[in-house]
């Protein structure tokens, strides 16, 4: 359980805030499972997962996909960022795209 304040890191959850949180999975090379909390009891949340979480370079390109949805959410460079409900979580899958080259 995560107090105000707690800046915890326990297997793959990381606290980034006292009301939100993220799970990040690798499941594969290249291949991320992310989970977004939001903690907050009223309001809703915007919850920034960045690159530099998966050692991604910022300019890397990724695919994000909702895992609840069943739908592509589309290509991100850098983070993503989801607004998440009071006391619900978003689940998505992070795959890197080739980069283009000039």
């Amino acid at each position: 359980m995560f107090l105000p304040g707690d800046s915890v890191r326990r297997g793959s959850l990381t606290c980034v805030t006292t009301a939100v949180a993220h799970t990040i999975i690798n499941i594969s090379p290249g291949d991320y499972v992310a989970v977004l909390f939001n903690r907050d009891d009223v309001s809703s949340l915007n919850v920034t997962l960045s690159w530099r979480t998966m050692a991604w370079p910022s300019q890397q390109p990724a695919a994000v996909r909702d895992l609840w949805l069943h739908s592509s959410i589309g290509t991100f460079t850098g983070n993503f960022t989801a607004l998440v409900r009071p006391h619900a979580v978003v689940a998505v899958r992070l795959s890197q795209l080739p980069t283009s080259s000039n």
